[in-house]
């Protein structure tokens, strides 16, 4: 059906290639593809500041917005990031527009545009430098002066196909100013609602290698990086069919984040050269506009798919604490009376990891009011179970049985609520050994890594497990692996309290000295982790700076004596934990 002609006054952009033909000459595929993704890109930033992308006509992009500063917004954040991107290419295949911006009369029909407006605009666009924007004397003075953009008069000009002289600006942001951001109103964004669970989106990772036949590698990656983070069942993740419209794209991350509706853009790059795989990645909160983790992995090529698993795994594995230690800032960060069940798991899980009896104290709160919200327990039951189990063990609480009893009922509850929870097995496994079922511990970590291989802290947690056993060399296993998985994960004190253990059962001290200092470091509330390095320093003939640590566990903990930890250890051996209380005993700690 032809459209019926639409006549109306807008403020027009026309941006071109500079130099576009020298480009196709020099490699006519790469520049090809880099100018389509270098329009689509400006397409997705013309689109955030409210602007209508109406043409693209060979090498140069015709777009409509309502206001002359939107238009200058779009103009100056496209050329920003285009320069940008140009600045990493290691070529000279280096498409730069020139872009002029008007207001003028236009007719809109059978999606076409034309009209003096279009003109106008094309002709002021030949006078800007490459990488560079210039507008109309009209556009200027519609632009409010608050704005950071410096305006330097091209005087009057003299343009082809108009008959008086037109008055030109060539237009750039103030240095050390940002680029306003577009207008957020629901209106103007039309935003999908967010969903309970944070979200993300892993767009199609760019192969980067110039090779067509590379590209099965770098979708694959992002296909098993979707599948790998859908198998978390506190993830709302975007499916390959929705982030794969991207591919081939230049994307704007916010735009895409607002048009598939999640709070967190995961997005990447892979580039092979001879026997060699570079894989980058970076995940970015699209509302605050900030980077939340970046990373660099470098391979050999002898067994691709080998290679894939490996950079899958990794990247997952650093991805998924980073995502949840955002989310957990950002909990705090909220007002306490309007959190949902997630904001009170995140918030409770900021003050769990810190190990320390206060924190755990607002934890504890924090969980049972998430149950409260959803009372199946979805949301915080394991959470509480693990803290349960952490107040237990240290005696802060009033009733030790009963936060036992209280740490199994709750991680039951949890395996209850969603059996393919990985974090709800792993609760119950530590449920399970500090029931001293061991070997039922095991069954249920080994079920948390069967529903996700690449589960770090039902690894690290088995780490703890295998050392009570007094299985030192599978422990350290674990460790490494969970480790490799999760370089900066939350949960690593408590790791390092297996791995010294491991070490403790072995009588390797020297190893156990340096695995308890790491853990004071990490965790330097905790009072395990000073009672370790004190029983190590003591048990080595250290015995001033044993003594010294006892002091300090004993500031915070006052009250403990041998009895507080003798048959509080989940350990098979009890010599090694008589061991380890006549070390503190021969430090200072009351019998």
């Amino acid at each position: 059906m032809t459209q019926v002609p639409v006549r109306k006054l807008a403020v027009l952009l026309h941006a071109d290639v500079f130099g576009s033909t020298a480009l196709v000459q020099a490699n006519e595929a790469l520049a090809h593809q880099r100018i389509l993704s270098c329009f689509q890109c400006f397409a997705g930033i013309i689109k955030s500041y409210g602007g209508t992308a109406r043409e693209v006509r060979g090498d140069a992009v015709v777009a409509e917005f309502e206001r002359a500063s939107d238009a200058v917004c779009a103009a100056l954040a496209f050329q920003s990031d285009q320069a940008g991107f140009i600045a990493m290419l290691e070529d000279q295949i280096r498409p730069r527009l020139r872009i002029g911006i008007s207001i003028g009369e236009v007719v809109i029909a059978d999606r076409t545009i034309t009209g003096a407006g279009i003109v106008m605009a094309q002709r002021l666009e030949q006078l800007a430098p490459a990488g560079g924007v210039v507008i109309q004397g009209a556009a200027y003075e519609t632009i409010p002066r608050r704005l950071p953009f410096d305006f330097r008069s091209l005087g009057e000009q003299t343009i082809k196909g108009f008959e008086e002289t037109v008055r030109a600006f060539q237009v750039t942001l103030q240095a050390g100013a940002e680029i306003p951001e577009p207008d957020s109103s629901p209106a103007r964004r039309g935003l999908l609602a967010l969903p309970d669970k944070p979200s993300i989106a892993v767009l199609p990772f760019a192969n980067m290698s110039g090779d067509p036949q590379q590209e099965y590698f770098s979708d694959g990656i992002s296909e098993d990086i979707i599948t790998a983070l859908s198998r978390m069942p506190w993830f709302f993740v975007i499916s390959r069919n929705s982030s794969f419209i991207y591919k081939g794209q230049r994307v704007d991350i916010r735009s895409a984040a607002e048009e598939l509706g999640v709070q967190y853009v995961l997005e990447g790059s892979v580039r092979k050269s001879g026997e060699r795989v570079r894989v980058t990645a970076q995940l970015v909160d699209a509302i605050s506009d900030k980077h939340v983790w970046a990373g660099k992995f470098d391979r050999d090529l002898a067994d691709v798919f080998a290679v894939q698993d490996e950079v899958v795994d990794s990247i997952v594995g650093e991805v998924a604490p980073e995502f949840l230690s955002a989310e957990a800032k950002r909990a705090q960060r909220a007002d306490p009376t309007t959190l949902n069940a997630w904001d009170c798991v995140m918030r409770g899980r900021w003050h769990m990891w810190k190990l320390a009896r206060e924190h755990l104290a607002q934890a504890r709160i924090l969980f049972e009011r998430a149950i409260k919200l959803v009372p199946g327990g979805e949301f915080g039951a394991s959470d509480l179970a693990f803290t349960h189990m952490l107040e237990a063990y240290y005696s802060w609480t009033v009733s030790r049985d009963r936060s036992m009893q209280d740490m199994m009922r709750y991680a039951q509850q949890a395996v209850a609520a969603d059996d393919h929870d990985a974090w709800a097995h792993t609760t119950l496994g530590l449920a399970k050994l500090f029931a001293l079922k061991w070997d039922e511990a095991l069954a249920s970590l080994d079920h948390a890594i069967a529903l996700y291989p690449n589960f770090a802290p039902a690894l690290g947690m088995k780490c703890l497990v295998h050392s009570c056993m007094g299985e030192t060399d599978e422990a350290l296993v674990c460790f490494d692996e969970a480790v490799r998985l999760s370089p900066h994960d939350s949960l690593t004190p408590m790791w390092l309290m297996g791995k010294f253990w491991a070490y403790w059962e072995a009588k390797r001290f020297a190893e156990a000295q340096a695995t308890a200092a790491e853990f004071v470091r990490l965790a330097p509330d905790n009072p395990t982790a000073r009672r370790q390095l004190a029983a190590v320093y003591s048990i080595a003939g250290n015995t001033e700076d044993a003594r010294h640590l006892l002091q300090e566990y004993l500031q915070l903990e006052p009250d403990h004596t041998a009895d507080n930890i003798r048959g509080r250890l989940p350990a098979k051996n009890p010599a090694m934990v008589e061991m380890f209380i006549d070390a503190l005993c021969d430090a200072g700690l009351p019998r």
